[in-house]
């Protein structure tokens, strides 16, 4: 009651879905920052072991859903706040942040960076389409944020046995022309009826043979298809870092 939400806007993909089905829904227009209390985790901060308190230098945003929509703005303009006060970078990958002189701002005095998640499933991003969030779109802020100074990346998501698509090597041109680095994402499948509408194919072709041998030589349990063409990514490497 009292906030926007809709399953059917999600990307098909999302690692963080079974959250978002399965537990309360998340209203994040509801969600407010805490400016306080987010600087003294900032700065009080702990560590991997459970045990000496640090500071936090490195600030990942996005992990259960996005976070550069015009919807959580506000939140967005908090955290940046709050981290150019301690010292904080953020690192924000985002699928539908437009390019805000603000937000350009607060980025480059915290020393922060935007990665623009791209690659060829808008098919199982129906939400984002319809709010005009297209791969087009997010080329373009992303190079408005770059001429704005911006630390800015694409998170490229490809089907790493095989070769770039067209499309692929038209984002990565596109990268090297506006001096955007590329960081490659394999995609990750969280169910047969998603496989089949990132890939094209039935789970059954996908699987390939289940008595094909493994890394190690052996014959095991499991299997995938082979790539039917043979392509080392790391030749792009003019292109990625």
């Amino acid at each position: 009651t009292g906030f926007f939400n809709s399953l059917m806007d999600e990307c098909l993909y999302c690692y963080a879905g079974y959250q978002h089905k399965f537990n309360a829904p998340f209203p994040k227009t509801l969600i407010d920052i805490d400016k306080d209390k987010l600087e003294y985790e900032l700065r009080n901060g702990v560590n991997s072991d459970d045990k000496q308190k640090q500071p936090i230098k490195v600030l990942r945003l996005g992990k259960r859903t996005e976070v550069g929509s015009i919807y959580t703005r506000k939140q967005l303009i908090d955290t940046l706040e709050t981290a150019i006060k301690t010292g904080t970078r953020i690192v924000m990958p985002t699928k539908a942040l437009e390019f805000n002189k603000e937000v350009s701002d607060l980025f480059k005095r915290s020393n922060s960076s935007i990665l623009y998640s791209e690659g060829d499933y808008e098919n199982v991003q129906a939400g984002l389409v319809l709010h005009g969030y297209t791969q087009e779109f997010r080329k373009e802020q992303a190079r408005l944020y770059r001429e704005a100074g911006n630390n800015v990346g694409f998170f490229l998501l490809i089907d790493a046995p095989y070769p770039p698509t067209p499309a692929n090597l038209l984002l990565m041109e596109y990268a090297r022309k506006h001096n955007i680095v590329v960081q490659l994402l394999p995609i990750r499948i969280p169910s047969r009826e998603v496989a089949s509408l990132m890939l094209g194919k039935h789970w059954n072709e996908l699987k390939g043979d289940v008595a094909q041998s493994n890394f190690d030589g052996e014959i095991g349990r499991g299997g995938c298809q082979e790539p039917l063409v043979k392509h080392q990514w790391h030749e792009l490497k003019t292109y990625t870092n």
